[in-house]
Parts: C-alpha cells; sequence; structure tokens
C-alpha cells in the first residue's frame, strides 16, 4: 500500500515560490533568502509586509492575500495559477526576454475569478468574447 502525502495550501505555494526563486540568483533557504526576499517584495514589489509574514511564505506556515500573490507571481516572472498550484510549471512561466502586460489588480481578480470558473462557463464566457471580437458586420457561422 502506497501511503499519499497530501500537502496544505501553504505548503504547494511555499514549495512553488521556492522553485521560482531556486531558478535565480537567489540566496539559499537559511543563508540569507528571507530577507532577500523581503527586501524584494518591498522594494521591488512595492507591497508593504513585514519580515515576518515573508518568513512565513517561504517555509509555507501562511500564504499571501491573493492580490498579493498575483504582485509576487508578476514579480518572479510566473503565473498566480502557478504559484497557488493550479496549473504546472511549464505552461504558466515565461522565458526571461519575454515581455509580459502589466495587469492591475482588478485584471488579476478578475483573472482568478475567470480561472475558477467551470469548463462549460469557460467555453460560453469564451463564446461571448469571440462573438465581441467579431469585425462589424462579419457574420458568424451560427
Amino acid at each position: 500500500m502506497q501511503v499519499m502525502v497530501v500537502q496544505s495550501k501553504n505548503e504547494q505555494f511555499s514549495q512553488r515560490l521556492n522553485k521560482l526563486l531556486n531558478d535565480m540568483d537567489v540566496p539559499p533557504m537559511n543563508l540569507g533568502r528571507a530577507k532577500w526576499f523581503h527586501d524584494f517584495v518591498k522594494k521591488q514589489l512595492k507591497i508593504d509586509v513585514s519580515y515576518e509574514a515573508t518568513r512565513k511564505w517561504l517555509s509555507g506556515e501562511s500564504i499571501p492575500y491573493t492580490k498579493r500573490i498575483g504582485l509576487i507571481a508578476y514579480g518572479l516572472n510566473s503565473t498566480t495559477e502557478y504559484l497557488i498550484g493550479e496549473a504546472p510549471r511549464e505552461s504558466q512561466t515565461l522565458g526571461v526576454k519575454e515581455k509580459r502586460a502589466k495587469y492591475s489588480m482588478e485584471e488579476i481578480s478578475l483573472l482568478e475569478k475567470i480561472n475558477k470558473l467551470s469548463p462549460a462557463d469557460k467555453a460560453r464566457l469564451s463564446s461571448i468574447v469571440d462573438a465581441l471580437n467579431q469585425k462589424p458586420g462579419k457574420k458568424t457561422g451560427n
């Protein structure tokens, strides 16, 4: 019998966050990573957060608010979906040289809501967007 270990959302977030940091020129855990990450979050991402909070994110003790996850993902050239465990890394991270549009917090919140839709609702929404993107006067196949 195989024993399955289930990770909490906090642990999943921490594991994925640390994987992203491992691929960067960032100090390893217990050798300055927590300070580096706190400075990055405060100075680069302009998120007002305590050192203790960022340390807990790295260790899996807690997880940031959803809006903060979006900013962290953007700052690390990834996505919210990857950090919260809803998508594999390969399909979510962008190459360093790729340009990525900056999303507002409202847009990030809307994208998160869309990602929570059922496949049927996503298909309906996609049809609506396609219809809205049709050139004026162009008939659809319906």
